[in-house]
């Protein structure tokens, strides 16, 4: 019903999928209350902003597109709202978005995955210590010094989903060349 990505993130904390609508209103209020943060972090500033706001004010029933979560433009406001790591998986990006302005804490990760093909979002339980995409370009850059904690959790996991990436493009490579010759 186009709500699947705020499904998928009430599954993630524990929540039952019915939960949507106070997803986007926690997240909602994470984007209102630090405004500014979020317009000066966005690359389209203010324009982004009031598009993911847009986003989240939709109230019950199915959506149009327009409506749709949509990463990794989220990101920062899901970690934030709910103090927690974001684990995003899909085809293209897999990306960690950590809390900016939370010292770290116990709370466990959201994961979640885009499924391009059916344009659907899903909650995702990883196995403890598997490897995690990774962290988002420019965090360390706008986390206060009490967030740059929850890196530590992740370096290693985030070493080995890079060298599980990196294997892997290697043997697409030599199907590709193996195929052309």
């Amino acid at each position: 019903d186009g709500n699947c990505g705020f499904r998928a993130i009430a599954v993630s904390i524990g929540k039952p999928e019915k939960y949507w609508p106070d997803i986007q209103k926690i997240i909602y209020n994470e984007l209102c209350i630090r405004k500014s943060h979020y317009v000066q972090l966005f690359l389209e500033k203010e324009k982004e902003y009031n598009e993911i706001l847009y986003i989240t004010q939709w109230e019950g029933g199915p959506c149009s597109k327009d409506h749709w979560m949509s990463m990794p433009s989220f990101g920062y406001a899901i970690a934030n709202a709910f103090q927690r790591p974001v684990h995003y998986f899909s085809k293209y990006t897999s990306l960690t978005f950590l809390p900016d302005n939370t010292p770290l804490n116990r709370n466990a990760s959201i994961v979640f995955a885009y499924i391009l093909e059916r344009q659907h979002f899903i909650a995702i339980k990883l196995k403890p210590n598997v490897p995690v995409p990774p962290i988002m370009n420019g965090w360390e850059d706008i986390c206060s010094e009490q967030s740059k904690l929850w890196k530590n959790l992740f370096v290693e996991r985030i070493a080995h989903f890079k060298k599980g990436y990196e294997e892997n493009v290697i043997i697409c490579k030599k199907k590709i060349w193996n195929s052309i010759i």
